[in-house]
């Protein structure tokens, strides 16, 4: 589109019909009484049933896992951890 201000593109989007299906799992383990490990994962698959192709600009399939040691809890601190996740 030419105005003015300048050239912009101009974007047209069109509906149609569309498949998605996802799923999220998460799973939290403590094999030990300080020790916690959480793993989780998110699964999505979009597909465009009039072309039967792949819809664009969808969020990537994630894995993540957690490791966690909670501390003791001291006179003056309570509830403190440290971890790493991945």
């Amino acid at each position: 589109m030419l105005t003015i201000a300048g050239a912009f593109p101009l974007m047209q989007y069109m509906q149609t019909d569309a498949l998605l299906q996802g799923s999220d799992i998460s799973f939290r383990i403590s094999p030990f009484t300080q020790w916690e490990t959480t793993a989780k994962c998110s699964f999505l698959q979009a597909k465009n049933l009039t072309t039967n192709d792949w819809l664009v600009w969808m969020p990537a399939n994630r894995f993540s896992q957690e490791i966690m040691y909670r501390f003791r809890d001291g006179k003056k601190i309570k509830h403190a951890y440290i971890s790493t996740e991945l």
